[in-house]
């Protein structure tokens, strides 16, 4: 007997009205533009190596963010909240 195929599964997604994309839209653009809005703040400041590790985890979760947006818009609001609550702390920090 010949071996069935497995059938391709799409992966799950989350079925947005657009009521909800247009609020998840909002809370990405909200979040990282805090987020960008820190980092420029930031980019003339002298950071320890722990501050400059936070940086970069920042720019990551922002990059994330912009990718994730065009597919997955819950993974791009965790993300993006990620960036903008890390680019909270790394300011105080520098403070």
């Amino acid at each position: 007997m010949a071996p069935v195929p497995e059938a391709s599964v799409p992966p799950l997604e989350q079925i947005l009205t657009p009521e909800q994309r247009q609020t998840y839209l909002e809370a990405i653009d909200r979040n990282l533009g805090r987020a960008r809005k820190t980092l420029e703040a930031l980019q003339n400041r002298r950071l320890n190596d722990e501050q400059r590790t936070y940086l970069e985890r920042i720019r990551a979760f922002i990059q994330q963010a912009d990718d994730a947006r065009k597919t997955d818009l819950f993974r791009a609001r965790n993300l993006s909240e990620r960036a903008s609550v890390l680019a909270e702390d790394l300011l105080r920090s520098v403070q």
